[in-house]
């Protein structure tokens, strides 16, 4: 596992930007993705730290540290069910919840460098196991004890608490 001092030294790992001339010919991203080693090597970036300003941040109280640590040690699929653990929808709030206010806002590292990019990493690693076809959220008993999805309680909703706006999306 990297020191905190060798995270800290990988410098910021952003993927190449689309062109304009490009983009007003598709609807494509503006950025294109990550390839899951420059997701590994942005995700080491995260200090991992104990206090969590970056989770403290988040209005869904995500497992950011938690998330990075799985997925810089090559394990995209933990990640991705640490996302949808506290959200249903990851790839979308990775998106457009804006970040650079909240989570990234608050990153440690982002106090002299560039911060984790939080969203694009949260978006690419639900993306990329969503895309080769892996389940999420499998019915196996988590090893950390953590409650599952598919046996948590279910929980009663009106129809006014789901149909208007994305406030009640919960992202």
């Amino acid at each position: 596992m990297l020191s905190r001092r060798e995270r800290y030294d990988i410098d910021v790992n952003k993927p190449e930007k689309q062109e304009a001339e490009d983009r007003v010919h598709n609807w494509n991203e503006v950025y294109e993705s990550y390839t899951p080693e420059m997701a590994v090597l942005e995700a080491q970036r995260c200090l991992l730290c104990e206090h969590a300003p970056c989770m403290q941040a988040c209005p869904l109280h995500n497992d950011i540290p938690g998330a990075f640590f799985l997925l810089g040690e090559g394990d995209l699929v933990g990640a991705a069910e640490m996302f949808l653990e506290t959200s249903n929808m990851p790839d979308v709030c990775g998106r457009i919840c804006p970040q650079e206010k909240l989570c990234e806002g608050s990153c440690v590292v982002g106090a002299r460098k560039s911060p984790v990019t939080i969203g694009k990493l949260e978006a690419f690693v639900v993306d990329h196991v969503r895309a080769r076809g892996a389940s999420l959220l499998s019915s196996a008993p988590d090893p950390r004890g953590l409650p599952s999805r598919k046996n948590s309680p279910s929980v009663g909703t009106t129809r006014s608490s789901t149909t208007h706006g994305p406030l009640p999306a919960a992202c």
